[in-house]
């Protein structure tokens, strides 16, 4: 296991006495009464990770409460979820099933991805990465998260492309080379983290993030070009990869063609692809820093 610290959540740490003996879970988040059959929902929830669970629990709430009292009570159950990961880190199937949690939360509500980034989600997600490196359910779930809030939260884009975020992302998805939802997921959280950000992209650099992503677009498409091979697989993984690879090539404030030159993008003579890709991306960097000099 990985050393890591930390982050202390904004909600606090849980008192010991307020666990329950059988599940050693909190029984509600920051010791606030909160509708219990919600947190019923939430905890079938985290025992059988459905979808349809977090829109049953969001039906219940309005239904007893009202939609005036909705936002209170998701928050709550964010959260109570965060609390979940900051207390039992040493549980590795409830930080598994957190994540998929907050995954299904954050892709449905851009709102409570706010809530998640202020409650210090990203590094507590980024320390079950680092912590587990070798599972690879909790690797995919804890890069759903990141990838949803990557695409639309620019406070987790900068916490992620700071200290060793970035890192820890390259890490799992070297570690997990040939697992398609890892690659998948790792290459959606980078495509979002280098969007529109010169600070995100000269940190990915910096990690030599671009042979990594290479890699993963390489391993894809041969992976889609095996006999038999379901490409519905690998497809999304190179498009993904590419897409991010795309974002860098065209941030003329870090990349400029002599730098992309003489990036090692490797000559893979079982996949032609990477060579055009990276014309394709010398091209696009040409093409942008041409118009910037006119």
């Amino acid at each position: 296991m990985l050393p890591s610290s930390r982050p202390s959540s904004s909600y606090g740490r849980v008192d010991p006495s307020r666990l329950d003996p059988e599940t050693g879970l909190p029984s509600a988040p920051n010791g606030r009464e909160v509708n219990q059959e919600l947190i019923a929902l939430f905890n079938r929830l985290l025992a059988f990770d459905d979808d349809d669970l977090v829109l049953e629990a969001r039906a219940h709430v309005e239904a007893c409460t009202g939609q005036e009292m909705l936002d209170f009570i998701e928050k709550d159950t964010v959260a109570y979820i965060i609390t979940c990961m900051g207390e039992c880190g040493q549980r590795v199937s409830l930080q598994t099933t957190c994540c998929s949690a907050l995954a299904n939360i954050c892709t449905n509500s851009d709102r409570l991805q706010g809530v998640a980034v202020s409650g210090g989600v990203v590094g507590l997600v980024l320390n079950a990465m680092r912590d587990y490196l070798g599972n690879s359910d909790l690797q995919y779930h804890a890069l759903d998260v990141l990838a949803s809030l990557a695409a639309s939260n620019s406070r987790a884009r900068d916490e992620l492309c700071s200290g060793s975020g970035v890192q820890t992302i390259l890490q799992t998805m070297r570690h997990h080379a040939k697992n398609p939802d890892i690659q998948f997921a790792g290459a959606c959280t980078l495509a979002g983290c280098t969007m529109n950000s010169p600070q995100n992209v000269a940190s990915l650099l910096s990690s030599n993030g671009i042979k990594t992503l290479v890699d993963c677009f390489r391993n894809a498409t041969i992976q889609e070009a095996k006999p038999g091979a379901n490409t519905d697989d690998w497809k999304p993984v190179s498009q993904w990869s590419a897409l991010a690879l795309k974002n860098i090539a065209r941030c003329h404030q870090v990349i400029t063609p002599e730098v992309l030159n003489k990036t090692d993008f490797g000559r893979y003579g079982e996949c032609l692809k990477v060579d055009e890709l990276k014309w394709q991306l010398l091209m696009d960097c040409k093409r942008i820093h041409a118009a910037l000099e006119d």
